[in-house]
């Protein structure tokens, strides 16, 4: 069996891009069992990140395992798929490769926390799914592990940082701390992790703007915007 991996990330993929390319959650059990259709293909699980989609499958060779990985890339993406923008890992290359996301050293910003959780979340999904079996459980076991070794054993997270806690740091430079007024456009989570810390940065007047009113008025009464 063959183990491969094909993805994008900010390095190199447009926003655009990155944004067909994104799976939301309700979205993955279907995916992964269209991909576990062939029966070349064992195994498989998706990783989408705000920064990041990436599709792990465990096939009978490399090249079923990359067909099935592009093939769902070029339907995902339509005409704005970019050979180019992805890269693909095979076998030991591609261990070394969810070690070293897992780790955040391939993140935006270094030492950032959320990849540890949002790789354990594509497992849950892969096992919840019933397409995690032997050789995946072991890789994404490993790379949990790896990534919470990296934390406890080195100071790569000491500050637990991440774009929107970077986003806010820049802000707070920019503006002062307190007295400025903040709009906050989004009102998912990195939406809430910047407004969060931004008031543990100083007093600010924050506007949160949303697709919708609900949802912008959680995060709004959460952060007393």
């Amino acid at each position: 069996m063959s183990l491969v991996v094909v993805g994008l990330n900010y390095n190199t993929a447009s926003l655009s891009l990155r944004e067909k390319a994104h799976v939301a959650p309700e979205e993955i059990p279907g995916i992964l069992h269209e991909i576990c259709k062939e029966k070349a293909i064992t195994e498989a699980a998706v990783l989408s990140t705000c920064n990041r989609t990436e599709v792990y499958i465990s096939a009978a060779t490399d090249r079923y395992g990359v067909d099935a990985a592009v093939s769902f890339f070029v339907g995902r993406c339509g005409a704005e798929y970019e050979q180019d923008s992805f890269y693909v890992h095979r076998n030991e290359a591609a261990v070394q490769w969810l070690l070293t996301v897992a780790s955040s050293l391939d993140s935006q910003v270094l030492g950032e926390t959320q990849i540890l959780s949002q790789v354990k979340q594509a497992y849950q999904a892969a096992v919840d799914a019933g397409t995690c079996k032997e050789m995946l459980t072991k890789l994404f076991k490993s790379a949990l592990h790896t990534g919470k070794r990296v934390r406890s054993e080195t100071q790569i997270s000491c500050q637990s940082v991440s774009v929107s806690t970077v986003a806010a740091d820049v802000a707070a430079k920019h503006v002062g701390q307190k007295d400025a007024n903040v709009l906050i456009v989004g009102s998912g989570e990195m939406a809430r992790l910047a407004a969060l810390a931004l008031c543990d940065k100083g007093q600010y007047h924050l506007t949160v703007c949303g697709r919708t009113i609900a949802h912008a008025r959680v995060l709004a009464d959460e952060c007393g915007g």
